[in-house]
């Protein structure tokens, strides 16, 4: 019987998602290894009951379920959070399938996400999912929801990390070390990162038309 896997996309972006990226491309890799898999929004399955319905459906023919999401204040979004939520209070039966999460932020380090990695494992052994581990990628923002093949080097390590998660994912077995160390490489140099990231902030505050940035209007 050929397993199947679910990738779920925790980003609330319709378009131009690197969690989109990342998830796309571990399933054309778990496709190369027999695997069957779906794909679905955490966002679009939480605007309707039947939303809910079809999700929570996929969920229970699924034979492993990856998270790929973004970095939100040390946390999810906020749909990710719901359905977390949803899944236990409505005792959802996932018991004994795999669950593995893949995570980016725009911080340069990856260690920003070990709080979130951390909630993920426990609500997978919460609701009694093996927890097959997470992969943690900083500067997720530099890929900027192109297909990683179209990234050039900038996903080099994402690839070569993934493409070693997938080898262990398609037999429901936990994510090796080296993979999660290869996917956490820097994407670039932390100084040019920060530099990029402080001139976009500039850019975005200018065309706002807003005051200084070292504004205190309260002191």
């Amino acid at each position: 019987m050929t397993a199947k896997a679910l990738v779920l996309i925790g980003s609330p972006r319709a378009s131009k998602s690197t969690s989109h990226a990342l998830g796309a491309y571990l399933e054309e890799r778990l496709a190369e290894k027999g695997m069957e898999f779906d794909e679905a929004y955490a966002k679009k399955a939480l605007a309707s009951e039947a939303g809910w319905a079809e999700l929570a459906g996929k969920m229970k023919a699924a034979d492993l379920i990856v998270l790929s999401t973004p970095l939100y204040v040390d946390s999810f979004p906020a749909p990710v959070m719901a359905i977390y939520e949803r899944t236990w209070k409505e005792g959802v039966p996932l018991r004994g399938k795999g669950f593995a999460v893949i995570m980016n932020s725009g911080f340069p380090e990856a260690f920003h996400m070990n709080t979130g990695l951390k909630i993920a494992e426990h609500f997978a052994r919460k609701v009694g999912m093996d927890w097959l581990g997470g992969l943690a990628m900083g500067s997720g923002a530099a890929i900027d929801g192109q297909p990683l093949g179209q990234a050039g080097a900038r996903s080099r390590h994402a690839v070569k990390g993934l493409d070693m998660a997938a080898d262990f994912l398609a037999g429901l077995k936990p994510i090796p070390a080296e993979a999660k160390a290869e996917f956490a490489k820097p994407v670039m140099p932390r100084g040019f990162m920060v530099w990029a990231s402080n001139r976009t902030f500039r850019r975005a505050h200018k065309k706002a038309g807003k005051g200084g940035l070292r504004d205190r209007p309260y002191q």
